[in-house]
């Protein structure tokens, strides 16, 4: 029998508060050793996430890898961004229905969802 979401969330949350970090990486063979699997699914990384967002932790996955861990209570003092500070020509962009998605996703350095079908 597999452990649950939960109880792997609670193991990776101990491991982390061990740590005494506020953030930190975990390797996918970290995860699927805890959760005895050898392929970890996307609904259980998704109950994952939920079962350490209540325990106050954020889990990221990686593009080069493994998962980001990130305590809640780190951000709690990140600064304000205000969309009216930086986004203010997109958001009347938006409103119009005129937004350029394309200079946005170039902006970003990625390729818009369209480009990839």
């Amino acid at each position: 029998m597999y452990p649950s979401s939960k109880q792997v969330a609670l193991i990776i949350a101990v491991l982390f508060k061990r740590s005494e970090k506020t953030r930190a990486r975990v390797s996918e063979k970290t995860i699927k050793s805890l959760a005895r699997r050898t392929t970890l699914r996307s609904a259980f990384t998704s109950d994952l996430r939920c079962w350490l967002e209540d325990f106050g932790i954020l889990l990221v996955q990686l593009d080069r890898g493994g998962f980001a861990l990130v305590t809640i209570a780190a951000l709690e003092g990140a600064p304000t961004i205000l969309a009216k500070n930086y986004v203010k020509e997109e958001r009347k962009a938006l409103a119009s229905g005129t937004l350029n998605e394309d200079t946005l996703f170039e902006e970003l350095g990625i390729t818009s969802e369209e480009d990839e079908d």
